[in-house]
């Protein structure tokens, strides 16, 4: 086989060669455009490898290439020019990831997705590396890949670098993972743990629920009065906001209610500090959880009627009643 690629190789000029080596970094099936954006590789080099039988076109317009001959395309190039594609696929990747509508997901070639993922573990900003997760996390909640998720979550957490944000969050889908494959006191630990490392996790006691609820308290009096404002603050907020819901889920379908309080107040203070809408939309469901348990059920219908509207206006505004 080796000797009948090099014959293939010795046949093809330069440009056709240097094609032929950068289209390896695609670990399965891709298109022209796909080529072209990652590779630097347009349609006509494609159309001649195909001729050359080094490429295979199929009838839905993606090229292929029999992994032994990738394998060969690959080893052809050198270590600066494989460090640079991995990094250029890898960014392609992430951006098909960022998608507007959560169908377009579906398309997303779980090839492309595991050796993006395993080069961004090992080479990625921790910053970059958290946001590319987030992205990572819908496509595998979208198929049910929670073990996969877990083992990614897992790897990431041993980077050095991360920021206690960042792990907080990575703890967060580990809980979720354990969550839906049916381990309901790993998912709870996971959860408290993840919420430790942001300084937020249900206290036990009842001087620790006080102080809980008297700093929650004093913050949405901050907050209303325009003094928690930083990017840093709206971002742990963000944090804090999801893995507050989280844990409440867990609490109430295994039915420990002792906390859910603490949980309500927390979710809601934080939602609507961090900003974000999606925040902000679960923040106003706390706080019509709030609202019916105080029996005011048509200040709790305001609430869920808001918390619909700001998950498609972000401009919504805090009801009068708050």
């Amino acid at each position: 086989m080796r000797r009948a690629l090099d014959w293939s190789w010795e046949l093809l000029n330069a440009p056709l060669a240097r094609a032929f080596a950068r289209v390896s970094v695609f670990p399965s099936s891709f298109d022209a455009a796909a080529a072209d954006e990652v590779a630097g590789v347009s349609l006509p080099p494609l159309a001649t490898l195909a001729e050359h039988s080094l490429l295979m076109l199929a009838d839905d317009g993606r090229y292929r290439m029999h992994q032994l001959v990738r394998q060969y395309a690959a080893d052809r190039l050198d270590a600066e020019d494989t460090a640079y594609l991995a990094g250029r696929h890898a960014a392609w990747v992430a951006m098909q990831l960022r998608q507007e509508e959560p169908g377009e997901l579906d398309a997303v070639d779980l090839d492309d997705v595991r050796t993006a993922t395993e080069w961004l573990l090992g080479h990625a900003d921790p910053d970059d590396l958290a946001g590319y997760l987030r992205d990572l996390a819908e496509l595998y909640r979208r198929r049910s890949y929670w073990a996969e998720l877990r083992t990614i979550a897992e790897a990431a957490l041993d980077r050095p670098d991360l920021s206690t944000v960042a792990s907080a969050e990575l703890l967060g889908l580990i809980s979720e993972a354990h969550r839906n494959v049916g381990s309901p006191v790993d998912a709870i630990r996971l959860a408290h743990e993840a919420l430790a490392t942001i300084g937020r996790a249900p206290p036990d006691t009842r001087s620790g629920r006080l102080r809980w609820m008297a700093g929650y308290a004093g913050t949405f009096a901050a907050f209303r009065v325009g003094l928690v404002r930083s990017g840093a603050r709206r971002e742990l907020a963000r944090v804090r906001s999801e893995r507050l819901l989280s844990l409440g889920e867990l609490y109430y379908v295994g039915e420990q209610f002792k906390r859910m309080p603490l949980i309500v107040v927390g979710g809601f203070v934080e939602g609507h500090v961090s900003g974000d809408p999606s925040a902000q939309a679960i923040a106003d469901g706390f706080a019509a959880v709030m609202a019916t348990v105080a029996g005011r059920h048509g200040i709790a219908r305001r609430y869920v009627e808001r918390s619909i509207a700001r998950a498609s206006d972000p401009r919504v505004s805090l009801p009068a009643a708050a």
